[in-house]
C-alpha cells in the first residue's frame, strides 16, 4: 500500500474541529489543511516504523529457524506481538485514510477558489439525457460543468440527489425551505468535513438493492415450510457433526440430511436467491447510512439544527434493519452464497424479522432514509458553494407572474477576474429580449450566465449577482445542435426539433424561460424572418418570457412590432490599432456594424 505525504503550507494550523470560522474561505481551507496534512504525514510515518518493527520480527524468526531452530521459543513473546502490532496498524491507516481525505477536501476546495477546478471532480455526464432541454446547452453536466463545480458529495445518492436539484422543477415551497437550509449550514464547515472524512466502500453501493432486500416476499411462507426446512438444516448440521466426532462410515447421518436440505434449497430456490442476491449491496448502503448519521450526531450542529432535524429523523427512522441482534445475525449468515439457504432454514425468526422491519408501503422507512441521505450530501454540496462565494446572495424567489430580473449578472464558471456583468430584466411589459451583435461579443455567454443562475436559483442556491428576483420557471434552451448522418437528420432539421421540444413546454402548469441562440440559423433570410416572427408571437401569446440573439438584422425589425413585449438590446466591438476588442457589455438598441469581415482579415483571409 501506497501513503500519500501532504505538503502543509506555512499558515499556522488551527484546530480542524473549530466551529467558529473567523477567516475566509481560502485562509480557513489553508490552516485546515496544514493541519489535516500534517495529520496524516505523520501518520504514514507511524505506519512506516510499525511495518519496519514488523519484518524485523519476521526476519529474526525466519532465522532462528533456519539457523538455530532449537532456540526457537525464544522468540514465542516477540512473535506474539505480531498480532497486537497489526491491529495498532490497521488503527494507524485508518487515521491515515481520514487525514488524507480531509486535506484532500480543502486541497479541491482551494483548487475551486483558485480557479483550477475542471477535470479533477465528478463531472455527472451520466446524467445527461436527451429529454432535457436545457443541461448540455448550459454546462450542466460534463467537463468544467456546473455540476462539477458543485459537487462534493460522495455517495451514490448524494449525486444523483443533486443532480435532481440541478434538472428539476420543485414547489417554491421547498426551494424556499432548501435556501434556508444551505445559508444555515454556510459555515457548518465541521459537518462537512465529517461528512468528507468517512471510510465509506462506495464502490458496490447500490440503495435500490438495499430497498429491494427489505420488501422482497417472505421465503419461508407457512408453518410447514419452516419445520421442514428447519429440521432438514438441524439434521444436516447434526451428521456433520456426529460424523467429525465418532468418524468411521457413518456418511448416511450426512447425505440422508444432506439431500433433504437439497430439497428444500431446490423447493424455494428461487425465493431464497432473489433476496440474498442484494444482501452484500443492501449491507453496505446500510452502513453508509449509519456512518452519515453518526456524522451529522458528531457535528452538533447548533446554526443548522433546525435545517437537519428532519434529515435526522428520517435517517433514525431506517435505521431499524441495523439495530437489534437479528439484523447482525441475518447479514453474517447470509454474507456467503452456500450459506444462504441453509441460514434461511436454519432461522426462519430472521427472514419473518427482514419481512416485518419493511412492511407496510414499498420500504417506506429504509429509502425515505436514503433519500435523507442524498440530501444531506446534496446539501453539503451547495452549502460549500455558499461557503467559497461569499458575495453570491440567494435570490428572491417571487410568487406570481413569470420573472426574471437580475442586476450585475455573472457566469458562474468564469473566474471572477474574467467575469463581465450585465443586467438583464424580464416581466411585466417586457416579455422578450432579442439581441444583436458580432461574432465573439458575447452573446451566447449571456444567455448561459441567464440560463446558468436560473439554474442555481431554482435548485436552491446563491447565484452569481449582485440581486437577483425569479418565479418558478420551466426552462428551456436552443443553442447548441447536431445534425446525424445515421438518422438522415440535417442541422435545420435538429434545430426545427429542438425548438417544437420547447414550445411544448408552455403548455405546462409553469411559465418558460426560452433561451435561443442565433435563431432559425440554417435557412434562407426570407424563410428566417417568418418563422422568427411567427416563433416570436406563439412565444409572448403563450405567456413566455426570455432571449433570443441573432446576426440577421432583419429580425429587429419584427421586434418593434413586438413593443412593448419585445425590446432590441445589443453586444458590440471595438476595432482599435487592427485587433478586434469586446467589452461584453448589453447595451439597448440594435448593433449598427459587424465584425465578420475584419476578423476574416486579422486571419490573414483577402477579403
Amino acid at each position: 500500500m501506497s501513503y500519500m505525504s501532504l505538503s502543509s503550507p506555512s499558515a499556522a494550523p488551527a484546530s480542524a474541529g473549530a466551529s467558529k470560522l473567523p477567516l475566509g474561505p481560502a485562509d480557513e481551507y489553508r490552516q485546515r489543511f496544514a493541519v489535516w496534512g500534517e495529520r496524516a504525514a505523520r501518520a504514514a510515518r507511524t505506519n512506516s516504523q510499525i511495518t519496519n518493527v514488523r519484518r524485523l520480527i519476521l526476519i529474526l524468526v525466519i532465522g532462528y529457524v533456519v539457523f538455530d531452530p532449537t532456540e526457537i521459543q525464544a522468540l514465542v513473546p516477540l512473535a506474539i506481538l505480531v498480532i497486537p502490532s497489526a491491529f495498532v496498524q490497521n488503527a494507524v491507516i485508518a487515521r491515515w485514510r481520514k487525514a488524507s481525505r480531509a486535506a484532500t477536501y480543502y486541497q479541491h476546495g482551494l483548487e475551486r477558489l483558485e480557479d483550477h477546478w475542471m477535470g479533477r471532480g465528478v463531472d455527472g455526464r451520466r446524467y445527461l439525457d436527451a429529454a432535457n432541454l436545457y443541461a448540455d446547452d448550459l454546462d450542466v453536466f460534463g467537463r468544467g460543468s456546473l455540476f462539477e463545480l458543485l459537487c462534493t458529495a460522495e455517495t451514490p445518492m448524494g449525486q444523483d440527489t443533486l443532480a435532481a436539484w440541478l434538472t428539476r422543477l420543485d414547489p417554491i415551497q421547498t426551494i424556499r425551505a432548501r435556501q434556508q437550509a444551505v445559508e444555515q449550514l454556510r459555515d457548518n464547515l465541521d459537518l462537512r468535513e465529517s461528512l468528507t472524512t468517512l471510510d465509506l466502500d462506495l464502490r458496490h453501493v447500490r440503495p435500490q438493492d438495499a430497498v429491494r432486500w427489505a420488501t422482497a416476499e417472505p421465503i419461508l411462507r407457512n408453518p410447514l415450510e419452516m419445520a421442514v426446512g428447519m429440521l432438514a438444516a438441524w439434521a444436516l448440521v447434526a451428521g456433520v457433526l456426529v460424523t467429525s466426532v465418532v468418524g468411521g462410515r457413518r456418511w448416511p447421518l450426512v447425505l440422508v440430511p444432506m439431500a433433504l436440505a437439497a430439497a428444500c434449497y431446490l423447493w424455494r430456490r428461487r425465493a431464497t436467491r432473489d433476496v440474498c442476491r442484494h444482501v452484500g449491496s443492501a449491507g453496505r448502503c446500510l452502513g453508509v447510512l449509519a456512518d452519515l448519521r453518526a456524522a451529522l450526531r458528531k457535528s452538533s450542529p447548533s446554526a443548522g439544527a433546525s435545517a437537519l432535524a428532519d434529515i435526522a429523523a428520517r435517517l433514525d427512522r431506517g435505521q431499524s434493519f441495523l439495530s437489534g441482534r437479528a439484523a447482525r445475525a441475518y447479514g453474517l449468515l447470509l454474507q456467503g452464497s452456500v450459506l444462504h439457504s441453509l441460514a434461511v432454514q436454519l432461522f426462519p425468526p430472521l427472514d419473518r424479522w427482514r419481512v416485518k422491519a419493511g412492511a407496510g408501503q414499498p420500504g417506506p422507512a429504509l429509502a425515505d432514509a436514503i433519500a435523507a441521505g442524498g440530501e444531506l450530501e446534496a446539501l453539503a454540496a451547495l452549502s460549500a458553494y455558499a461557503f467559497e462565494h461569499p458575495a453570491d446572495p440567494f435570490p428572491t424567489l417571487a410568487d406570481g407572474p413569470p420573472r426574471f430580473a437580475g442586476e450585475g449578472l455573472g457566469h458562474p464558471l468564469m473566474p471572477p477576474a474574467t467575469c463581465v456583468r450585465n443586467d438583464v430584466s424580464l416581466g411585466g411589459d417586457r416579455r422578450l429580449i432579442l439581441i444583436s451583435g458580432s461574432n465573439m461579443s458575447g452573446k451566447s455567454t449571456l444567455l448561459r450566465t441567464v440560463g446558468v443562475n436560473a439554474v442555481l436559483a431554482l435548485a436552491g442556491a446563491p447565484v452569481r449577482a449582485t440581486r437577483l428576483e425569479i418565479s418558478p420557471l420551466a426552462i428551456g434552451a436552443a443553442m447548441r445542435f447536431r445534425d446525424s448522418v445515421h438518422e438522415g437528420a440535417s442541422y435545420f432539421y435538429a434545430v426545427l426539433t429542438r425548438l417544437r421540444a420547447v414550445l411544448e413546454l408552455t403548455a405546462g402548469d409553469r411559465p418558460l424561460l426560452f433561451l435561443f441562440d442565433e435563431i432559425l440559423q440554417g435557412t434562407n433570410s426570407q424563410d428566417r424572418l417568418l418563422g422568427a416572427e411567427a416563433l416570436m408571437r406563439r412565444l409572448l401569446d403563450a405567456g413566455a418570457i426570455g432571449l433570443m440573439t441573432t446576426h440577421d438584422l432583419a429580425l429587429t425589425q419584427i421586434v418593434d412590432d413586438l413593443a412593448p413585449r419585445a425590446v432590441n438590446m445589443h453586444c458590440e466591438d471595438q476595432l482599435v490599432d487592427g485587433r478586434m476588442s469586446f467589452d461584453y457589455k448589453l447595451r439597448p438598441g440594435v448593433v449598427t456594424k459587424s465584425n465578420a469581415v475584419a476578423l476574416m482579415r486579422s486571419m490573414g483571409l483577402d477579403v
